[in-house]
């Protein structure tokens, strides 16, 4: 499977399928899917959600849209959980999201739970998962919108929703991504 070399190219191209006239019937998200299999061989299955997610409005802005909220989201997200006990138990798990403007994406859940106790033992463990691909942001204006996220050792694709928390500069400090609140690092 291959990839838009960069969020401007697949803006170009999004340009490109939203200008075009439509006469048979057939809507831009399916000539986005048939594109995105013939072109970059992806799977059938991810060209849809791919397609419906990234021209799903087809607006005449829709190019404008994906790249602004391309350029707002790429870079490196933080989330945290985090719970303490009086027994000195504490267990902390951070979600972090690299979003590159190539869009390359890398997902990664770390756990750590530690416990202290009062006569001095301690213990603790560390684990993580995580998983990498493809995103790209869908051509929805405004405060919320949907990435489009393709696991490659998978090739899975999945619907992701963000909100602006921060909306006061032009490059946002903080989102929620799908619920989860995050702070650019």
């Amino acid at each position: 499977m291959k990839n838009f070399t960069d969020y401007e190219a697949l803006k170009r191209g999004v340009a490109a399928i939203c200008s075009a006239t439509l006469d048979d019937g057939t809507t831009h998200v399916e000539v986005m899917r048939d594109l995105l299999i013939k072109h970059l061989d992806f799977p059938d299955d991810c060209a849809l959600v791919y397609a419906q997610t990234v021209v799903g409005y087809h607006n005449p802005d829709s190019a404008d849209c994906l790249a602004s909220n391309a350029l707002k989201l790429s870079g490196h997200w933080l989330g945290m959980d985090q719970s303490t006990t009086l027994s000195g138990y504490m267990e902390s798990t951070s979600y972090k999201w690299y979003l590159r403007l190539d869009l390359t994406f890398e997902y990664r859940r770390e756990y750590y739970r530690a416990y202290s106790s009062p006569f001095g033992s301690r213990s603790n463990a560390n684990s993580s998962d995580g998983f990498a691909g493809l995103w790209a942001p869908s051509d929805m204006a405004g405060n919320q919108f949907q990435i489009v996220t393709i696991d490659i050792s998978k090739k899975e694709a999945k619907k992701n929703w963000v909100r602006w928390l921060d909306q006061k500069g032009a490059m946002p400090r903080s989102c929620q991504i799908n619920g989860r609140d995050f702070a650019r690092q």
